[in-house]
């Protein structure tokens, strides 16, 4: 078999989100727990500008680190006790956020599938959510509690797409070489990974941004074709 590692993306691959709309709903239903001291219009923009920061970031930290560093002073909060109200609002909240009709048919099938092949499998979802809440996304998926190698989590990541450095940080912690590994997704996020010599495999989804810098994927189709490309 050509392939190692097979690494997916999350939203839009997985399980069919649109993320506009869930990045709207994921920062008023945590905004709901701070004081309301903090006005809604500041609270959204400093959580895109962390979003943007951790994009960006340099691999001299971790992106949970510099979402400490970076979000709560934008807001003048102290961070120990912010913390905190993100994980209540995560635990106590967030799972309301599941919308059943973007469960995507056949998925858990697939997925069993690739680990059945002897596949290292990584969820490659960008990192700039904690690991609790990526779980609980693969729970609305219908792929949690498989034993994946690696879920991309703000914790353990120092870089985020489409920085080729995220797939490195990947493949360096899997032991696998880039012409070993397939990346699906749905995004040029995802397809810059074939400019380090990882094939790509395209699912369209609503969200698909492919541009004409996008490197041509090296295969399409629906995630049901995956098997049949491996």
């Amino acid at each position: 078999m050509k392939y190692k590692a097979v690494l997916l993306d999350l939203d839009g691959t997985l399980i069919n989100n649109d993320r506009n709309k869930f990045g709207d709903e994921y920062i008023k239903l945590v905004y709901r727990k701070f004081p309301k001291s903090i006005s809604f219009p500041e609270f959204e923009k400093a959580i895109y500008t962390v979003f943007t920061a951790m994009i960006k970031n340099d691999g001299s930290r971790t992106n949970e680190q510099l979402f400490k560093e970076t979000f709560f002073p934008l807001i003048d909060y102290p961070a120990d006790e912010g913390i905190e109200i993100f994980h209540q609002a995560h635990k106590e909240d967030f799972p309301r956020l599941k919308d059943p009709a973007e469960k995507i048919p056949g998925v858990e099938n697939v997925v069993k599938e690739l680990f059945t092949r002897g596949l290292k499998v990584v969820i490659a979802t960008n990192p700039i959510f904690p690991a609790e809440l990526n779980y609980e996304r693969l729970r609305w998926a219908g792929v949690d509690g498989l034993p994946y190698h690696r879920i991309t989590s703000y914790e353990n990541s120092r870089f985020a797409k489409p920085n080729l450095l995220y797939f490195q940080e990947i493949l360096d912690h899997i032991g696998v070489a880039p012409e070993q590994a397939l990346m699906v997704g749905d995004e040029h996020m995802d397809m810059v990974a074939r400019d380090m010599g990882i094939d790509t495999f395209f699912v369209e989804s609503t969200a698909s941004d492919l541009t004409e810098s996008t490197p041509p994927p090296t295969y399409r189709g629906s995630l049901g074709d995956l098997p049949g490309v491996l």
